[in-house]
């Protein structure tokens, strides 16, 4: 199985999450914001991201995922788009994830479904694995998790980019606003939809 993803071919995997092309867009606010740099991504999945962030700016990134498929099915994705050199991938649990030095971005697509949301597609619980979809705290706690660890993993000019759940806009608005430290912005994908979060210090 295979599927483009921006300008690049990635081979796909039973177990390792899918990527869908409303996730294309993070792509493009990373390019803008972010001209050089070390970049972090958390979740990497079939490294789509990286892949497409690598290949299209002069960033370099480390990017990691607690799934032992998706660390082996994206180091031969970046090789197979030639820019291995660029992706530094390892298998971690983000909860437990230590640098020794900071990153000037940070990008994920994390899990943000509510484990009681019912209102799932068919096809996305059949064919996703649900340790890439469902997020305690109501799909939140990875997004909380980013905030508490922000100056922990970034430097203080760093960005912070997420996709986010089109019905989260709010709740993560909550979020944030107990952190008044942060300035942040929600942006819409081609469908119109708030579908995108880009967080940095004030």
């Amino acid at each position: 199985m295979e599927k483009h993803f921006r300008y690049n071919k990635l081979k796909l995997k039973k177990g390792v999450f899918t990527p869908q092309y409303d996730t294309e867009g993070i792509v493009d606010l990373v390019k803008n914001r972010v001209d050089y740099g070390v970049g972090l991504e958390v979740g990497i999945g079939t490294g789509a991201i990286s892949i497409a962030i690598a290949s299209e700016t002069n960033n370099v990134l480390t990017a990691i995922d607690i799934n032992k498929k998706a660390i082996k099915l994206a180091k031969k994705n970046a090789k197979l788009n030639k820019v291995d050199k660029f992706l530094n991938i390892i298998e971690s649990d983000f909860f437990k994830f230590k640098s020794s030095n900071k990153f000037d971005f940070l990008v994920s697509n994390p899990p943000y479904i509510d484990f009681a949301d019912q209102g799932v597609e068919e096809w996305v619980k059949t064919n996703q694995p649900h340790e890439a979809l469902y997020a305690a705290e109501n799909g939140l706690l990875f997004y909380k998790s980013f905030l508490q660890k922000f100056e922990e993993l970034l430097t203080p000019q760093g960005i912070m980019f997420f996709e986010i759940g089109e019905e989260q806009k709010s709740d993560l608005a909550k979020v944030l606003s107990e952190y008044p430290k942060f300035k942040y912005e929600f942006t819409r994908d081609i469908s119109g939809k708030d579908r995108y979060l880009v967080v940095e210090l004030k």
